[in-house]
């Protein structure tokens, strides 16, 4: 077996996923994230969220040098991550990760989905979102959600939050488009880093 960032890489999973190993059997050496990923996929249908999260995670941090350049992460966000957030959302949220699967429900590319789906987990775990995470919306219907949400709960501190977030002038739809599309793509390129850390090197 081989380990990286402290997950196991059984030879069979290896193999299943497609991955070709060296004649000793010794090391394997992933040199894109595919691999990775199919290992997730793997790991995924068996419902080993908390695995096939992380291997997730890895295999998209290893095809764009972990996020130190947002212009990479936008096309690996293209290539790998729009296709994956549904499961990624899914990862989260039998985790018991509410806010991360909020957030990860905006690559889903359909803003009416996004929101049918996180209004009911803001509905129903409003007590454990993560404020942490407040930062990284950028759909301003789900920061009215969570601002009506919480107005109503009477929890000033997160309505605060959430109001300095909707204040920023980068996030305003009515902005040129470019500065709306340059705000998301740092957001993403931060959230994708933040998660990587978090259940990467914990």
């Amino acid at each position: 077996m081989n380990k990286i960032f402290g997950l196991t890489l059984e030879k069979d999973q290896l193999r299943e996923s497609g991955t070709t190993l060296p004649k000793d059997d010794t090391e394997v050496i992933f040199n894109n994230g595919k691999n990775l990923i199919f290992i997730g996929d793997i790991y995924f249908e068996k419902k080993y969220y908390r695995e096939s999260l992380k291997y997730y995670l890895l295999g998209c941090a290893i095809e764009n040098a972990f996020y130190s350049d947002p212009t990479k992460t936008a096309l690996t966000t293209s290539k790998y991550f729009t296709h994956l957030a549904r499961r990624l959302f899914d990862c989260f949220y039998f985790l018991k990760s509410p806010m991360q699967a909020i957030v990860v429900s905006q690559f889903f590319g359909n803003l009416n989905q996004t929101c049918s789906v996180s209004f009911k987990i803001i509905q129903d775990e409003f007590y454990q979102l993560d404020t942490n995470y407040f930062q990284y919306i950028w759909e301003m219907p789900l920061l009215e959600i969570l601002i009506n949400t919480f107005t109503k709960q009477k929890d000033i501190k997160k309505v605060y939050i959430l109001t300095q977030i909707i204040s920023n002038p980068n996030i305003n739809e009515f902005n040129h488009p470019d500065i709306r599309k340059n705000y998301i793509k740092n957001t993403k390129n931060n959230f994708l880093k933040a998660i990587s850390s978090n259940y990467l090197l914990s």
